[in-house]
């Protein structure tokens, strides 16, 4: 069993807190916090094991005024950190810190988050990691064709190191979409759609979870929005 959440003192500082569990006992096998730098604020976004059974975090660790992204590898036996990487991918000014991960079957960690560059670009950020190191393997910084900018990021792996990622998009001011992409192992688009209810009583869609089904499938549900009121969507794309 695998917990992550936040730890907070009395002061300002709150850090990130990842324990495993014995799924026997819930007795507390070992603990890992992520206390940044500066010992302002982190917080947590995704976990997940990766192909070995071991765990890998990611979060946000304020640095001055922005907001870095941090993923960590940690030994499954002992809680140890095999390797820690930190890079700077949006603006603190953005309140959505989401950062989704994914795993290769190799061990390789994939990530995708917003990156905000400055406050006239705004993208959707993807990129692999290695196992071993943590060293880049790729990386790419995009939006999707006749979008403006985005919020959100969700995301997935298959079995075969494809990646799934799901956004909220904004494409001008005609409200918001849903943005759903399939990426190669290598980041190489494969496809990608957007999708809001096709009533022109919706105005907006924002994306809240990503998943996929054992054939294959990609699942996505978020809410939509009329002038008055807010409803949950499911909607079911063919994953090939």
């Amino acid at each position: 069993v695998l917990v992550a959440g936040i730890s907070t003192a009395q002061t300002a500082d709150v850090d990130v807190l990842t324990q495993k569990l014995d799924p026997a006992t819930g007795n507390t096998v070992w603990t890992s916090r992520l206390d940044g730098d500066t010992n302002l604020r982190d917080y947590p976004s995704s976990v997940i094991f990766d192909s070995a059974g071991n765990v890998v975090t990611a979060g946000l660790t304020e640095v001055g005024y922005d907001m870095d992204v941090v993923i960590r590898k940690i030994n499954r036996a002992n809680g140890t950190m095999a390797w820690e990487k930190r890079f700077h991918a949006q603006d603190s000014s953005n309140d959505d810190y989401s950062v989704g991960l994914g795993a290769a079957t190799n061990g390789d960690v994939y990530v995708a988050c917003h990156s905000e560059e400055s406050s006239s670009d705004n993208r959707l950020y993807l990129a692999r990691f290695a196992a071993a190191s943590g060293n880049v393997v790729w990386q790419k910084r995009f939006l999707p064709a006749g979008v403006i900018y985005e919020r959100r990021a969700r995301m997935q792996a298959d079995a075969a190191g494809n990646i799934y990622l799901a956004a909220t998009v904004y494409p001008g001011s005609s409200g918001s979409s849903i943005y759903i992409g399939k990426f190669g192992p290598n980041g190489t688009a494969l496809w990608e759609k957007t999708f809001r209810d096709p009533s022109p009583v919706y105005r907006s869609a924002q994306i809240s979870a990503l998943a996929l089904t054992p054939s294959g499938d990609v699942l996505v549900t978020g809410t939509t929005e009329s002038s008055q009121d807010y409803y949950m969507r499911t909607v079911k794309f063919g994953g090939g």
